[in-house]
């Protein structure tokens, strides 16, 4: 975690039977008192990607773009759902990892990563082999 912001707000709402709740000593018992104390907090949070070449840079991209349009398809669904009813908040609902074809992409850079790897190892076959020195002796 890197930081966050916290805000809290507190409101005091009164409700009553007019002008009888405002009589003092007796305009209690003709109206209700609401206090209400609202925190909120954002925390941002970053998880660091190795990007090796501009193809695993795009995947990433696109992986970010598709975690986006999928957070908000449930907002929408959750905005249809609170307008007609109201629902309880659901893990599934909070997870932002998941995205339609997030199995997809998960699966392209694995594979990505593998052939990578793999040039790699290739390319440190066909380098030449440099000549060692021998190791200095400690006094």
């Amino acid at each position: 975690m890197i930081g966050g912001i916290i805000r809290e707000r507190t409101s005091q709402a009164r409700s009553g039977i007019p002008f009888l709740s405002e009589l003092p000593l007796l305009g209690y018992l003709f109206g209700t008192t609401t206090d209400t104390k609202t925190r909120t907090e954002l925390i941002l949070m970053v998880t660091p990607h190795v990007v090796a070449n501009a193809d695993e840079a795009d995947m990433l991209t696109e992986e970010y773009s598709n975690k986006v349009k999928g957070l908000k398809m449930k907002i929408a669904e959750r905005e249809k759902k609170q307008a007609g009813e109201r629902d309880e908040v659901d893990q599934s609902d909070i997870n932002i990892h998941a995205s339609p074809d997030g199995a997809k992409i998960e699966e392209e850079q694995k594979q990505a990563a593998d052939q990578e790897k793999i040039r790699r190892a290739e390319e440190m076959k066909n380098r030449p082999q440099s000549r060692k020195r021998p190791d200095r002796q400690k006094r």
